[in-house]
């Protein structure tokens, strides 16, 4: 295990050059120049495995600190490059096969590499690797994959989001900075529904979220609502309430993961189990299948 301080562009470039086969790059922001540097340091790109593991949000497209053309720009040069949305990732891991895996605070951005001060840990114990790998798997399960085309329609609204930008930047008029929150607001509409599009059900995703929050140990469902809303910030809004008939039954999203818990429990993958502070829900022995 080796210490990593700022500037790290030299430890960052070593490693892309020891890439092989395969590589995973877990970041919320992500620049072009470190895509280029990729691309300019790894022989036989075309035959290695790249995942993208990133946070697509309106206002990292808006200031740049996401650059989606420079993802897409590289996805359309590497066809074989996959790219997935997490919305709660904060994150920033690169595993190269499984012989090396930095942990850092530093986004895959050129002023993460070279100005800002950072710091983290490259791993080149294969079994530490080989863990590392599985956990950000497990990440990786609550996320989305994004076609060429939906990165194609970010790119788009990005460059939108940048023209307003640079008109609200030189103007003062009030109604020009109202356009530019509705058209974040657009953006972000944009983005959320990309859930519809995935091609799983809402008690599929949030499924998926209950297996992962348990993992650690049982909890009551207090506990699982509070973290399932973390890990999908987008899903759960907490101003749509469940109305049947005129009577309110909480908030929607709530009654969806209930209606996971019980699709779960039916499955034989968790069960509801008494405790001294009342019932907790926790894995089944079946949980992985």
């Amino acid at each position: 295990m080796e210490l990593i301080s700022s500037p790290w562009e030299d430890v960052f470039l070593d490693f892309v050059r020891s890439i092989n086969r395969r590589a995973t790059f877990v970041s919320p922001y992500i620049a072009a120049q470190p895509l280029t540097q990729l691309t300019s340091n790894v022989n036989h790109l075309d035959s290695v495995q790249i995942n993208i593991v990133t946070k697509i949000d309106a206002t990292s497209m808006l200031h740049k600190s996401l650059d989606v053309e420079a993802i897409e720009t590289f996805c359309r040069k590497f066809t074989e490059t996959k790219v997935k949305h997490i919305p709660g990732l904060h994150a920033k891991v690169y595993i190269a096969d499984n012989h090396t895996a930095i942990v850092t605070s530093g986004n895959l951005t050129s002023s993460s590499l070279s100005r800002n001060l950072e710091y983290g840990i490259r791993v080149n114990d294969r079994d530490q690797v080989s863990e590392i790998s599985r956990n950000i798997y497990e990440y990786e399960k609550l996320g989305m994959q994004l076609s060429i085309q939906q990165l194609n329609k970010f790119s788009e609204i990005s460059s939108q989001l940048a023209e307003k930008n640079d008109l609200v930047s030189n103007s003062v008029c009030l109604e020009l900075r109202e356009t530019l929150e509705q058209h974040l607001h657009d953006a972000q509409y944009s983005i959320d529904e990309l859930r519809g599009t995935s091609g799983k059900s809402i008690t599929s995703i949030f499924g998926k979220g209950i297996l992962y929050v348990l993992r650690n140990g049982p909890l009551p469902t207090e506990a699982i609502y509070s973290q399932i809303q973390r890990l999908f910030p987008d899903l759960c809004d907490d101003s749509e309430e469940r109305i049947i008939n005129g009577v309110h039954f909480g908030k929607k999203w709530k009654h969806h993961v209930r209606n996971a818990q019980q699709y779960l429990k039916r499955k034989n993958q968790i069960e509801k189990t008494a405790s001294e502070t009342g019932n907790e829900w926790k894995l089944t022995g079946n949980s992985n299948n």
